[in-house]
């Protein structure tokens, strides 16, 4: 057969070739794996007998350019090699094609019987037969003879060099099989820049991670330069003139580099330079990592810090232990403590007591077994002061499902629950105030006939009648019966108020004599009041409730010898001061300040001593709407109230009323004691409930008026379009049957231009006050009334 002979070694070369034409062989030698494919493609090779390690191209190369070319793929190919790290040596050989795999040194005989196996199965493709047993025998007998006794000797002397340069070569393939293995796994790509010919050599690691084969990147540095991004390139290219030039010794940069498919990847590279003569930049040699996943790794991560730093939940990281690693800024805000101050520390420090060992157990126990906890609890800021937060508190695990980390997300609810609160309680208030307002209609109806007929009966007994202090009796009962009606509708929102624009200095000072009686010699009453006070637009009459409210309960918790204070001011509150005080708006105020010296209020009654009917005093002592009365007021009049008290130091309570930037004040005629006599003129009464009727009758005629009197809207109608007689009031109820007193009161005016109008009801009725306010020129009597407050009210209206 025409065998090729391919082995580096002069030695090696000429034993094996003297074997094989001894065997009858035609033998062509070369020294490498080049030469060897170059005499394949000039054809008639019929068999390939080859060493591993050679230069320019191993046998492993050769092999694989052999069996994977259809030419010559069928052209058997034996490895004779002493290069031999294990069995993976044989193994590959085979998986890359080889037909058989021989170690040096090998007996001639058993070299030339696997030989001839190769041979006698080539035979059998080809339709040969095998040589002849004979001329094996014939072939090793010729060896024995010619070549034994003539290379014995120089392979002896041979032997150790061999030997020694096959573990030299042996050592470097494996460091370089070695570097080439850790290169790949470290996704490490080399570079070697040829500075004089421009020409770059990349590795087919560097080529893989930009998407490229290994004949497709151009090996032009141009060509690398516009893979550059142009954000990049500027600072890239002057780093690497500042490597040419000396001025820096290592070249460490990261840039973005244009990928096959368009896209950019994060590249870390590191090089040197090699210098030639006179210092003379030569190559520029290096290595890249892709570092894309690691560089969006930490974009990701520095947009969830930055999230994380701006959120208003509290966010802080722990080790397996529990001991803070890190905390956001609403730590901070919310808790009082700095990051620096937390940072090494256990969430213990924000204990309050408020939870039980077995809340903290129970939470321990369901995060250390790999679960999130989700609850609520109470804290305690570094100020002392008790905060209410929901939470949830997640393990963190690490690639081997191991909890490395625990984080905690946090809300503070705090302000949230006293909104909740806050709106409960203001649908509670508005509750009682529905049922005041519900109520008082028919209750001040039937006061007002109690009261009313009490008053009349009164002026028909002497006083010397037994009856006059039973009837005093009744007339008394209903007074303070409508007073608690008034008080349930002044918490309520819903009396009837006449705005007027006042100095409440001067308001104020009218009742201090009233004042001092009410609360006794025992108590000291200060007036403290406030130089160049603004004016307030607010009914005159609801000052005086207040003030007395104020002063009767001040008087009652004191309980004997002390004092009371009145003070008034000019208050601005800012952003900043409201921010910590629920339901308080900014503005220009003027506040109205009552405190007392007594005992105080416990802390747990505070937030219900404006609640209607909550009062701590004695049965019989107090029917707990003094408070409720002034908050409704308050309310009513959109200004602030605070009350502040300890236990043994006294009661403090403010009222802020807005500040009125309008007209002047207004000026206000004193208020006659007298009952107004009449002038005779006719009044018309409309009033749906008899005894009413009845009774306001009986108070005008008593007072000198003549009276027309009807039950509904259209029998009124009737009754003035009948008569020609001049009518110079109508005062009607507000709620009627078939119609409205307003709507009754329009349609009478077209048939009387010149009537005047007073209206009375029992509750505030929308139809004539918006939100209990009236209008300017509407004139209204509140039930129940005595008779000196209808003459009043009947002069006030005919005289308008």
């Amino acid at each position: 057969m025409n065998i090729l002979n391919v082995d580096d070694n002069e030695e090696n070369r000429y034993l094996l070739e003297s074997l094989l034409k001894g065997s009858g062989h035609e033998v062509q030698s070369v020294v490498n794996g080049l030469e060897a494919f170059e005499k394949i493609k000039a054809g008639g090779v019929e068999l390939i007998i080859s060493d591993i390690l050679m230069p320019v191209m191993d046998g492993f190369q050769l092999c694989r350019k052999v069996k994977t070319d259809e030419a010559f793929c069928h052209i058997p190919f034996i490895f004779y090699t002493a290069t031999y790290t294990g069995p993976q040596d044989e193994e590959f050989a085979m998986k890359i094609g080889a037909d058989s795999f021989i170690l040096k040194p090998c007996d001639p005989a058993e070299f030339m019987q696997i030989v001839g196996k190769v041979i006698a199965d080539v035979g059998h493709r080809d339709g040969h037969a095998s040589p002849p047993q004979e001329k094996e025998e014939e072939v090793l007998k010729l060896y024995n003879e010619r070549l034994v006794r003539k290379l014995e000797q120089k392979m002896l002397q041979a032997e150790r060099e061999i030997q020694a340069r096959q573990a030299a070569e042996e050592d470097l393939r494996i460091s370089n099989t070695r570097l080439r293995l850790a290169l790949a796994s470290a996704n490490i790509g080399l570079w070697d820049w040829n500075i004089d010919t421009d020409e770059i050599w990349f590795s087919p690691e560097y080529k893989r991670q930009i998407g490229y084969d290994d004949h497709e990147l151009p090996d032009r540095f141009e060509e690398w330069e516009n893979r550059l991004h142009p954000e990049d390139r500027p600072r890239i290219l002057a780093e690497i003139q500042a490597c040419l030039q000396g001025r820096v010794q290592d070249y460490q940069v990261e840039y973005r580099l244009r990928h096959k498919n368009g896209n950019y990847l994060w590249i870390a590279a590191f090089g040197k330079i090699i210098r030639g003569p006179e210092e003379k930049s030569k190559r520029f040699m290096g290595c890249h990592v892709d570092i894309d996943e690691r560089k969006r790794g930490e974009a990701e991560k520095e947009r969830l810090m930055a999230a994380i730093e701006e959120a208003d939940e509290i966010v802080f990281i722990t080790d397996t232990h529990g001991v803070i690693q890190y905390a956001n800024p609403a730590f901070e805000t919310v808790t009082g403590y700095t990051r620096e101050e937390a940072v090494g520390r256990t969430p213990r420090m924000l204990k309050s007591g408020e939870q039980d060992r077995a809340f903290y157990r129970n939470l321990w126990e369901t995060i250390t077994s790999g679960k999130t906890w989700k609850g609520r609890m109470v804290n305690k800021r570094r100020d002392g002061k008790h905060y209410v937060e929901d939470g949830t508190i997640s393990p963190v695990f690490d690639k081997a499902g191991r909890v490395v980390n625990y984080v905690a997300i946090k809300h503070d609810i705090t302000e949230h629950l006293q909104l909740e609160e806050q709106l409960l309680q203001a649908r509670k208030m508005e509750s009682v105030g529905r049922l005041a307002g519900g109520v008082a209609h028919d209750f001040n109806n039937m006061l007002n006939v109690i009261m009313g007929y009490a008053e009349l009966a009164l002026s028909n007994v002497s006083p010397e009648d037994p009856l006059r202090s039973n009837l005093k009796e009744i007339l008394d009962a209903g007074k303070r019966s409508s007073e608690i009606t008034r008080q349930l509708l002044a918490f309520a929102r819903q009396q009837t108020i006449a705005p007027k624009v006042i100095d409440l200095n001067k308001t104020v000072e009218s009742m201090l004599k009233l004042l001092r009686k009410l609360i006794g010699e025992d108590i000291d009453l200060v007036w403290l009041p406030g130089r160049e006070l603004w004016w307030v637009k607010l009914d005159p009459v609801q000052v005086d409730q207040i003030l007395v409210n104020l002063c009767v309960n001040a008087r009652d918790a004191i309980g004997g010898v002390g004092k009371v204070t009145i003070e008034t001011k000019n208050v601005t509150f800012d952003e900043t001061h409201c921010a910590d005080r629920n339901g308080f708006v900014p503005g220009d105020y003027v506040s109205l300040v009552v405190s007392d010296d007594g005992p105080g209020i416990d802390p747990q009654y505070l937030e219900k001593v404006f609640d209607p009917f909550f009062t701590t005093k004695p049965v019989g002592r107090g029917t707990g709407l003094g408070l409720a009365t002034v908050y409704g007021i308050v309310k009513q009049n959109d200004g602030l109230i605070g009350i502040q008290s300890e236990k043994g130091q006294g009661t403090t309570i403010s009222l802020y009323l807005l500040r009125h930037t309008g007209s002047e004040v207004e000026k206000t005629s004193e208020t006659s004691a007298e009952t107004p006599s009449s002038h005779s003129e006719t009044v018309l009464l409309v009033e749906d409930d008899p005894s009413m009727l009845e009774l306001g009758n009986a108070m005008l005629e008593n007072l000198g008026y003549t009276v027309l009197t009807a039950r509904t809207p259209g029998e009124a109608l009737d009754l003035a379009a009948g008569t020609s007689e001049v009518i110079h009031l109508l005062i009607t109820d507000v709620v009627l049957p078939e119609m409205n007193g307003r709507d009754f009161a329009d349609r009478l005016r077209h048939l009387r231009p010149e009537i005047k109008v007073l209206f009375m009801s029992g509750y505030t009725a929308e139809v004539i006050a918006h939100e209990g306010v009236l209008e300017e020129g509407i004139f209204f009597l509140q039930k129940p009334f005595l008779k000196a407050d209808l003459s009043r009210k009947v002069r006030e209206a005919l005289g308008s």
